[in-house]
């Protein structure tokens, strides 16, 4: 494992060439500013972007019109509908949905129980969830926003505060934070593993042109 950048984070994603991240930048005056950089994976290298960049990858076409509406467009996770929409969920559990042409459709809060969920993860006419606080992952119906799938969640939960999830070949990858660990679900049968544990809490794992990358709390890593 080979650290690459040591950072702090607000988001991060994949794209064409690598990740896209905005980090904190801490000035003289003790403010924080935001810095938005490309992560090239083939060279090994970091290179500042523009906002404009920025956005246009996390957002798409119309990334103008959502951002402006948003205006947190920074801690927010993005993805695109089969339908062409856009929605987007923050870590409170809120959400938004904007049309194809960027204009907001509907907002709400994603919640099991009385606790909130998290990230977004597209399967088919379905999207996957995590819920930290209540030790599970969720599957959402892309048209109703109702829930259809529980997994994980009660006493003996195989997730032990889930705080991100993806997708790549047939299986889901959950970020554990409190255990220190990536849980693999296989779609097949929804048998659950785990798939790598470290020293500290993970964050993000993505996976990008044939390499693996964390997000733990001292950096960001390349397995």
């Amino acid at each position: 494992m080979e650290k690459i950048l040591n950072i702090e984070i607000f988001d991060m994603f994949p794209y064409e060439h690598g990740f896209i991240f905005s980090k904190k930048i801490r000035t003289d005056e003790g403010r924080v500013k935001i810095s938005y950089n490309t992560f090239l994976t083939e060279l090994g290298e970091s290179h500042s972007i523009s906002r404009g960049a920025y956005l246009f990858n996390k957002f798409g076409e119309t990334y103008k019109n959502i951002a402006n509406q948003l205006g947190d467009y920074v801690t927010c996770d993005s993805t695109l509908l089969p339908d062409g929409r856009r929605m987007v969920v923050f870590p409170s559990g809120e959400y938004g949905i904007f049309t194809a042409n960027g204009m907001v459709q509907s907002t709400g809060d994603l919640k099991y129980k009385e606790d909130r969920a998290h990230g977004i993860c597209m399967d088919g006419e379905n999207f996957w969830s995590v819920v930290p606080n209540s030790n599970c992952v969720l599957r959402y119906n892309v048209k109703s926003l109702g829930i259809n799938m529980r997994i994980g969640g009660g006493r003996a939960s195989a997730f032990e505060r889930p705080e991100d999830i993806v997708m790549y070949d047939g299986k889901l990858y959950v970020c554990c934070a409190e255990s220190c660990c990536v849980k693999s679900i296989d779609l097949k049968d929804y048998s659950i593993r785990t798939y790598i544990v470290f020293d500290e809490p993970i964050w993000k794992y993505l996976r990008v042109n044939g390499k693996e990358f964390v997000l733990l709390n001292s950096g960001i890593y390349k397995l």
